[in-house]
């Protein structure tokens, strides 16, 4: 998606010129190409403040927090489940104050999303017995440690909570080209804070009607702080309108941390009761980030002083190896880190003041 992206701002500065020049009959070609201008715009120093609303779907690893099991031993069909992610709103704010001179600004941003995912499943209470059967396995085989399950459940439910900050402070220069084309090429900080958390609960219905609970968690945690570079675009169509873009990237340094749980209740006989606690890992990581917009502007000048921006666009956003993919979802733990990344529409509101 990103690389999609990148390939239509290209593609729209190409074409930015010849798409409102004239008629080619109506124009005389000069013997060579008119020059492009490409100037520091003058301003005069004014704030700039923008909100967006942000609606995301993460696209990280999907929870798979059960195995159906089901069919007979020569005819035996699986059936993986996993928790798939929808579309969470978010938001987004940012001040910007421009530099009175030759187009410097610096901007402080703030960015927020937090997701809430589950799924469920269940067969037929104690349909594990005869030729035909069907029941849950978890993946994690918690039962084998809950002394009286053998680890096929009646019902599963996963949970999975993405919770993702991030905060930028960048400096940067406007370039006009030519008379259509803005761009904005900027570089500065970001601070990213991703908290995953995954959790998986069994159940399952005893002969002597009491019911066995298994529950695992498990969260993974990144912290870190790096250099981020970026450019937006914006290309002018006339009557205010204008396509907007961006490609961005950010290089982190920080700790991913990683600690799993798990808690199981024997309604039969407590004495079985268990609940262990586990630190899997701390590491210290570099994780690249890359970013990319593409959207359609709409500013209206109240004055020289005011002005008032809307814009409607798509964005995507990916860190590479930041999150842990869930212990829950696989027997050999090894290799678990996995990208966490956020696609979505925005709708971004922008004030001008100077």
């Amino acid at each position: 998606m990103i690389k999609k992206i990148s390939v239509g701002l290209l593609a729209l500065a190409g074409v930015s010129g010849s798409a409102f020049a004239g008629h080619v009959e109506d124009v005389t070609l000069p013997a060579a190409p008119a020059a492009i201008n490409v100037t520091a715009p003058v301003q005069q120093g004014s704030w700039s403040f923008g909100l967006e609303a942000l609606y995301q779907q993460t696209d990280n690893s999907d929870f798979q927090y059960a195995i159906v099991e089901g069919g007979t031993d020569a005819n035996e069909v699986n059936r993986t489940k996993t928790v798939d992610p929808d579309h969470h709103w978010g938001g987004h704010a940012d001040v910007t104050y421009n530099f009175a001179g030759n187009g410097r600004f610096v901007t402080l941003g703030y960015t927020h999303l937090d997701t809430d995912d589950s799924n469920s499943t269940a067969v037929a209470a104690g349909n594990n017995q005869g030729p035909t059967r069907s029941f849950i396995r978890d993946p994690l085989n918690l039962g084998v440690l809950l002394p009286s399950v053998d680890g096929n459940w009646d019902t599963a439910r996963g949970k999975q909570d993405d919770d993702y900050d991030a905060v930028d402070l960048v400096f940067g220069q406007r370039i006009d080209v030519g008379q259509r084309v803005q761009l904005k090429p900027y570089g500065g900080l970001r601070y990213a804070d991703i908290d995953q958390r995954d959790r998986v609960t069994y159940t399952s219905l005893e002969a002597d009607n009491t019911t066995d609970t298994a529950t695992g968690r498990l969260k993974s945690e990144f912290e870190g702080i790096g250099p981020r570079f970026g450019v937006d675009a914006s290309v002018k169509l006339g009557m205010g309108f204008a396509v907007t873009g961006r490609i961005a990237g950010s290089l982190l340094v920080g700790d991913l941390d990683e600690k799993a749980s798990s808690s199981f209740v024997d309604g039969s006989n407590a004495d079985n009761n268990t609940s262990e606690v586990h630190k899997i890992d701390s590491k210290h990581r570099v994780v690249p980030e890359a970013d990319a917009r593409l959207g359609l502007n709409y500013t209206h000048a109240f004055n020289n002083d005011t002005a008032l921006g809307v814009e409607l666009g798509y964005e995507v956003v990916n860190y590479f190896d930041v999150t842990s993919a869930s212990a829950t979802a696989y027997e050999d733990t090894s290799g678990l880190e996995s990208d966490f990344g956020m696609r979505g529409p925005y709708l971004r509101v922008q004030l001008d003041v100077a």
